[in-house]
């Protein structure tokens, strides 16, 4: 009986085993099979989510997509700014704004027992593909297009310029160009000073006109002695420019939130201090991704301030830009360009809502377009006084580049000097050019400390308006485009 009965154990216990490992086996081949499920539920809703992404009824960022495929299987999707594998180390960290990490996560349940749910997931990086920009205001082709350009003409608009001031590439004048007027001197003197700089810029030497043109303006409004100037005397080409559109100053909110394309992350402009000294502004690729700085008030700028984006004031009666320091640097910040170019895109440098001001003991070297609502303004002061070298664009309502202090004398001042340049033309040892003379004999230094000159390879410049993203959909395209640069399998 005890053999039978050891013999009846040990075959229960086979037999158990058997069962429960035949069971274990079952488990495993239904856990399997929901991994599989739960797999091909997130490979469809990573597949869904990129698709999404391509049309215009995308959600965009911290948005949610939500999809079941069977009564026990479905998927939920979540779209994050950014990529997790770039830090500030790395060298593409500046694409980080640019990136969409997308996080599929698929679920299969027990038809017969709904808490047995296996999940797994995928999570894929994508990268915008910039395809086109948002519209531009009215006008601004007009600003981009020149050197120089007063961008509107009011009652109480002006253009001023004076020499020593030198000026290269297209000017685009709406009012009366006055040329030298704030100097006391002769129209001989005058005339022969810019024909001077004009023969010795044809002649191989250094180019200091004050215009080099094409300059645009209204006939009308000029005197017949202020175009002869320019296409004698200085050598210029004109053009009328009296039936161009004006540039439309937009009214939004420039200290807005803003985004980098349709249902992108909203950021927001970092907000300045009325004075910056000591300071360096550049973007944030987490937080502001375009370097927009802004203050809705005036803003002083002293010395050793580097800005590499956008510097923008708001408001009605407080939001000039004076600048008073030494060592400023100012330039805009390159965004990535649109599919099948090379040229960046560049926001504006500074947009100043009302007056912009370079006063006596400023050092300033810029890039980019600086505009302001009102006035552009170079004040009066010593030549060696201050600096002044933009390279790119520079528009405002009025222009003041006014005469430097230490040219600027009365009528009999400048009669005498004329009289004394003629006399000694015909000596043996005389001096037969008016600039030269002014430097050698009267300490007139005629190259100038300011200049505005053309850029030689610019950018291209787009508006910002924070009302609108700055890439939007391609009118070509159903929504935006997408490059897919990772894919990963349960991170």
């Amino acid at each position: 009986m005890l053999v039978v009965l050891l013999l009846i154990s040990a075959t229960l216990a086979l037999s158990y085993a058997a069962v429960r490992s035949q069971y274990t086996g079952l488990l495993i081949h239904q856990n399997a099979h929901r991994r599989g499920s739960a797999r091909h539920a997130a490979v469809v809703g990573m597949t869904m989510a990129i698709k999404k992404m391509h049309q215009a009824s995308w959600g965009g960022v911290d948005s949610v997509l939500a999809g079941t495929l069977t009564d026990t299987e479905g998927y939920a999707v979540s779209f994050t700014t950014g990529d997790p594998s770039l830090d500030e180390a790395d060298p593409d960290y500046d694409d980080l704004p640019y990136r969409v990490t997308v996080l599929s996560t698929g679920y299969a349940a027990d038809g017969q027992n709904p808490a047995r749910k296996s999940e797994y997931q995928i999570r894929t990086v994508l990268r915008l593909i910039p395809r086109a920009l948002g519209d531009e205001p009215s006008g601004f082709d007009d600003v981009t297009g020149h050197t120089i350009c007063q961008w509107n003409r009011g009652f109480f608009t002006s253009f001023y310029l004076d020499a020593p001031f030198r000026t290269t590439g297209p000017v685009r004048i709406r009012d009366r160009l006055r040329l030298g007027d704030l100097l006391h001197w002769k129209d001989d003197a005058r005339w022969r000073y810019l024909e001077d700089l004009k023969r010795a810029a044809l002649g191989g030497g250094p180019d200091y006109r004050p215009l080099t043109g094409p300059v645009t303006y209204p006939y009308s409004r000029q005197k017949a002695s202020t175009r002869a100037l320019v296409t004698g005397a200085l050598g210029a080409s004109e053009q009328d420019g009296s039936g161009s559109t004006d540039f439309d100053w937009p009214d939004s909110d420039v200290l807005g939130s803003y985004r980098l394309y349709p249902g992108g992350k909203q950021y927001s402009p970092q907000l300045v201090a009325g004075e910056l000294r000591n300071v360096t502004l550049e973007p944030d690729p987490e937080d502001n991704p375009l370097g927009i700085f802004g203050r809705a008030n005036d803003v002083r700028i002293e010395e050793d301030v580097t800005l590499q984006g956008t510097l923008v004031t708001r408001g009605v009666w407080y939001a000039d830009v004076n600048v008073y320091g030494t060592n400023v640097q100012l330039s805009p910040y390159e965004l990535p360009p649109l599919e099948g170019e090379e040229t960046p895109i560049c926001l504006p440098t500074l947009v100043c809502d009302d007056d912009l001001c370079f006063q006596e003991g400023s050092e300033v070297t810029a890039t980019g377009i600086v505009i302001s609502r009102n006035q552009f303004h170079v004040v009066w002061a010593p030549q060696d006084g201050m600096s002044l070298a933009l390279r790119g664009n520079a528009a405002g309502n009025s222009f003041y580049l006014r005469e430097r202090s230490d040219w600027d004398h009365d009528t009999d001042w400048w009669k005498d000097r004329w009289t004394e340049f003629e006399a000694q033309r015909g000596a043996e040892y005389g001096i037969d050019d008016f600039p030269v003379w002014l430097e050698t004999e009267w300490g007139l230094k005629r190259k100038p400390r300011l200049a505005i000159e053309a850029e030689d390879d610019p950018p291209r410049y787009h508006w910002y308006n924070p009302e609108n993203p700055i890439f939007v959909v391609h009118p070509d395209d159903d929504g935006l485009r997408w490059n897919l640069i990772e894919w990963t399998e349960n991170p």
